[in-house]
């Protein structure tokens, strides 16, 4: 009786093995056919989407024909869709203005918009600063800076304040993408709040950020170039060092500073009361072909400052007219040794 009883068990064990090794075989096969069903599907929509953006940036479709058509789409898939067309300098603008109409960046802005809520909960701070709850932010920070439009520099900036350090820094690298205008004052402000320690972003960091910019947004550089705080003044003219020695590398010209940047270096910068400060001034003066620069290194290149003075120097050798002069200005063999470097 026993050995029959244990010969049904192993039985009916059998049969419910081998249901569940069906079910499993049927569920990872329909897995199979609804992923390529799916992937298949999302390649239509994705090429519908591609073909409206080409028709609308060739204007053969009215924009309100584009937009009707789109919502008839998948939402997903026609955001993503649009955000890799418009890393392409031909459909940026258009994939932009879709992607507005469509009301994306409305609702980019209201997902950051809840770090900069929540952050006065300091109840709840260490959760909603977290890597996974912070995710949606931080992507909805990064879509936002594709948009690549001047106008969504203030939605980005909000995230300058989130509880999240990789929202904050995905709202810079957001800024340093768009290269806007609108996104130096930003920056520079957080940089003032970042050397007051209202800011958990470091000084070096945003000043780091802001030389990611170029020649053409050097005229937005002045005012922090005389703030009262020295650390401030260090980052905005070590940016300005760092684009213009930039450019000189890509481009093998001289950059085109702003008439009143080269003033103020000639007549503030370099006569200020921070070495540091007079050091990367001294930096940027070997691109500055202003008629008081040689009268200016030559002062320099007597500073009390060793530091200075070998900054001094290695500027000095970009102008013609003082490089005779290195060897007689300064015995200073430290200086000497790496000025002789960029002669």
């Amino acid at each position: 009786m026993l050995y029959e009883n244990i010969i049904e068990y192993c039985r009916r064990a059998s049969e419910i093995l081998c249901l569940l090794a069906a079910l499993l075989a049927v569920g990872v096969f329909g897995h199979k056919v609804w992923t390529e069903f799916w992937k298949r599907h999302t390649r239509r929509i994705a090429g519908s989407v591609q073909k409206i953006v080409e028709q609308l940036a060739a204007r053969s479709i009215p924009n309100d024909v584009a937009i009707d058509d789109l919502r008839r789409l998948g939402w997903r898939v026609v955001e993503s869709t649009l955000l890799q067309t418009a890393t392409e300098p031909v459909y940026a603008s258009s994939c932009s203005s879709l992607l507005e109409q469509l009301g994306a960046r409305k609702k980019w802005a209201g997902i950051v918009k809840h770090g900069r809520v929540f952050r006065f909960l300091g109840w709840c701070r260490p959760l909603w600063g977290s890597a996974i709850v912070a995710a949606e932010r931080s992507s909805a920070v990064y879509k936002l800076g594709l948009l690549g439009s001047p106008t969504i520099v203030q939605d980005i900036a909000v995230a300058m304040s989130d509880c999240s350090a990789n929202v904050r820094l995905t709202a810079i690298h957001a800024l340093v993408r768009s290269q806007s205008m609108e996104a130096i004052p930003v920056l520079y402000r957080e940089l003032c709040h970042s050397v007051r320690g209202l800011s958990p972003l470091a000084p070096r960091f945003l000043g780091g950020a802001l030389a990611q910019f170029t020649q053409r947004h050097l005229s937005l550089f002045r005012e922090g170039m005389s703030h009262a705080d020295r650390r401030v003044r260090f980052q905005m003219i070590d940016a300005i060092r760092q684009i213009c020695a930039r450019e000189v590398g890509e481009m093998r010209l001289s950059p085109c500073i702003p008439d009143h940047i080269q003033h103020f270096l000639v007549n503030g910068a370099a006569l200020d009361s921070a070495e540091e400060v007079r050091a990367r001034a001294a930096a940027v003066l070997a691109y500055v072909p202003h008629e008081g620069t040689c009268a200016v290194l030559q002062r320099l290149m007597h500073d009390e400052s060793k530091y200075v003075r070998m900054f001094a120097c290695r500027a000095a050798a970009a102008h013609r007219q003082l490089v005779s002069e290195l060897a007689c200005c300064t015995s200073d063999r430290f200086v000497l040794a790496r000025a002789r470097r960029c002669c």
